[in-house]
């Protein structure tokens, strides 16, 4: 599951991405954040502060989307919703 919480309009949150471990690697985190990222895209004004707490062990998995560990240690990444055009 995922969902995206928030005031939608200026900070917005992943929550609860959960995966069980022995599903990794079938291609179904990606079709998640697939879904959420469209999501996002579509409902996410340009300027928009999209966060996620993640474990350490799956960060790499969020870069893969745009996301950064945040600077001085602070918990969580983040990514800020660009103009596509």
């Amino acid at each position: 599951m995922g969902r995206v919480i928030g005031d939608g309009h200026i900070y917005l949150y992943l929550q609860d991405v959960i995966l069980l471990p022995e599903h990794r690697t079938q291609g179904i985190g990606n079709a998640k954040m697939k879904r959420i990222e469209e999501f996002l895209d579509k409902s996410a004004p340009k300027n928009a502060f999209i966060g996620l707490i993640s474990a350490a062990d799956v960060s790499g998995f969020y870069k893969k989307y745009a996301y950064e560990i945040r600077r001085d240690n602070r918990p969580g990444m983040f990514k800020v919703n660009k103009d596509k055009t």
